[in-house]
């Protein structure tokens, strides 16, 4: 369904128009500020409901306004006057229907009437008119993705950190021990080492003091002997002085004898080990505090590499189940998507696609919303190149389509020309008498 015919006065700086449209591309050509902008609009507005017109839509000096277009079997007629506007739709036939607004509604959408309007909106509202459009909502994968990204980014981060700190720390010497040396059980086991050697020397003592008493022994002996010598009358009392004496001594020679026995075995123990061990204890034990730092940073790098791993893998599972779901869904555009900056056109920013390339997707876009008017307004068509331009004209072609596009200047190509509120054209026609005597009116 197209706009067949179309009739417009006073209409912002639309004097009259009257025009019969066709399908494909429409230009409509005229310098600034002559009436192409108000054509459009006044299309527009006669569509839209009374919360969406436009203010001041009657032309200055006039006391009211009024557009109507023939679409398929419905004659479409809205008129403003300074208290506000109206609609009706009938039938070529004469009757009036009783909703005309919700008849309306039912024949467009917003984008309709300015499909580049999608290219203008930022990519947040764009993703979301697409998904809209598709019917593809992956809003809760891209929130867990986003959430798991940002976990990762705090994983590596902190790994970046540890693996810096494991850098820095020193190897331990070879050798060093997994525990720390306790100063108390050096200093225990020195003490042992100094108790015994205190006990080795008393008995070294004993033994010399016992040698000692062997040799006074051995001259009480000779001392007995020369008595008996000396005093052969007291022999007998002697000897047995003597005999006691010997008895006395051999008890000496044989402890002096087992004394020295003991003694030449025994063996100080060494502590050069533990002296060792004490002078190089605190080294010891820092270099066993490094080592076990190093490990505890080692598996603390392998815990935050092992946690972004997994990140990255359910990053990917996202991203495969996000593909898949995009994949299936039916678009517009073949190579359209979106990722969580935007759209995307084959894979790259829609923002870097060209002029037609974003044109063929904003009119692609208004197509799929299958608005049973077909008429497509575009402002600002100057703005285009040759190659938008033939993109536009074979989207029209293709989706039967009728597109009104205001240029400035008057190109050959040209549906309509406006001058001053007039327009001129292959497409124009003569008004109606009314509005043909109108026009003279105005004209005069």
């Amino acid at each position: 369904m197209k706009i067949a015919k179309l009739e417009m006065e006073n209409v912002k700086r639309v004097r009259v128009v009257a025009c019969e449209l066709g399908a494909g591309l429409n230009k409509v050509g005229g310098k600034n500020a002559q009436g192409k902008t108000s054509m459009l609009d006044g299309i527009e507005a006669l569509f839209a409901g009374k919360g969406a017109q436009q203010p001041e839509m009657i032309r200055r000096g006039e006391s009211g306004a009024r557009v109507v277009a023939e679409v398929g079997d419905l004659v479409v007629e809205r008129r403003w006057t300074p208290s506000g506007t109206t609609v009706e739709v009938r039938t070529k036939s004469g009757a009036v229907h009783k909703s005309p607004q919700a008849m309306l509604d039912a024949l467009t959408n917003s984008i309709s009437f300015d499909p580049l309007a999608f290219t203008r909106l930022d990519p947040r509202k764009q993703v979301a008119a697409l998904r809209e459009l598709v019917g593809v909502d992956t809003s809760m994968l891209d929130d867990e993705r986003a959430e798991v990204y940002e976990k990762r980014a705090r994983i590596n981060a902190s790994g970046k950190d540890f693996a810096a700190e494991v850098k820095l720390l020193p190897d331990a010497p070879e050798g060093t021990p997994d525990e720390e040396v306790s100063l108390e059980a050096l200093l225990a086991e020195q003490g042992e080492i100094q108790r015994q050697r205190q006990e080795n020397g008393a008995a070294r003592t004993r033994a010399a003091d016992l040698e000692i008493t062997a040799a006074e022994a051995a001259k009480a002996v000779l001392d007995a002997q020369a008595q008996v010598e000396h005093f052969q009358a007291r022999l007998a009392e002697v000897q047995m002085d003597l005999d006691s004496a010997r008895v006395a001594a051999g008890e000496a020679r044989s402890r002096c004898e087992a004394a020295k026995t003991v003694a030449a075995a025994l063996v100080d123990p060494d502590d050069s080990d533990v002296r060792a061990k004490l002078a190089g204890f605190e080294a010891t034990n820092r270099a066993v505090r490094a080592k076990r730092a190093r490990a505890e940073a080692e598996a603390k790098l392998g815990e935050l590499r092992a946690q972004s791993a997994a990140a990255t893998k359910r990053l990917e599972a996202i991203d495969a189940e996000k593909a898949k779901i995009l994949a299936e869904a039916k678009w517009p555009v073949a190579g359209l998507g979106f990722s969580a900056d935007g759209l995307t056109l084959n894979g790259l920013p829609f923002e870097q696609a060209s002029s037609a390339e974003q044109l063929r997707v904003s009119l692609a876009m208004a197509v799929a919303r299958d608005p049973k008017l077909r008429t497509f307004l575009i402002r600002d068509g100057s703005l285009l190149d040759d190659d938008s331009m033939a993109a536009l004209d074979a989207f029209a072609t293709e989706h039967d389509a009728q597109v009104l596009i205001e240029v400035v200047g008057n190109p050959a190509d040209a549906a309509l020309v406006f001058v001053d509120g007039m327009a001129t054209g292959p497409a124009a026609v003569e008004p109606t008498p009314r509005k043909a005597k109108k026009a003279r009116e105005v004209e005069a």
